[in-house]
This record gives C-alpha cells, sequence and structure tokens, in this order.
C-alpha cells in the first residue's frame, strides 16, 4: 500500500503547490497532512465552519485564505 502512495504522490514534488484542508479534527486530517508533507506540497489546514454559527465561524475562515493567498501559497 505504502509503495501506491508514493508512486501517487511522486509527481507531485517538483511543485511547489499547496493545500487547503477543511477537515475536522480527526485521522483524515493526519493523512492528509502527513500526504501534502510527502507530496512536498504545503498543507494549510483549517477547522471548517460550524453550521449553526456560520455568522462567527465563516470569516475566520475566509481570513486564513486571505492570508494564505497574500503570502502566497495559492
Amino acid at each position: 500500500m505504502y509503495l501506491h502512495y508514493s508512486k501517487c504522490f511522486r509527481p507531485l514534488s517538483n511543485l511547489k503547490m499547496s493545500c487547503l484542508s477543511l477537515l475536522s479534527a480527526g485521522i483524515d486530517l493526519i493523512a492528509a497532512f502527513y500526504g501534502c508533507l510527502y507530496a512536498g506540497v504545503i498543507p494549510v489546514t483549517v477547522r471548517p465552519p460550524h453550521p449553526q454559527n456560520l455568522a462567527a465561524t465563516l470569516p475566520t475562515v475566509r481570513m486564513i485564505i486571505d492570508v494564505s493567498v497574500h503570502h502566497g501559497y495559492f
């Protein structure tokens, strides 16, 4: 299985890219984070906005995206 992922991510290692992950805390977030590092991609992890409180949480997500864009990650 490791060899399969190695073949999938190896072609990305020459590119300067970043990845925004909107994942809740858990194994998927950890796998995505380390997958990005392995592929040579800058991981930007953000907790997804809370659906019941979008007015308060969505601006935070937007600010993180704006800062990442400003610094050239996207």
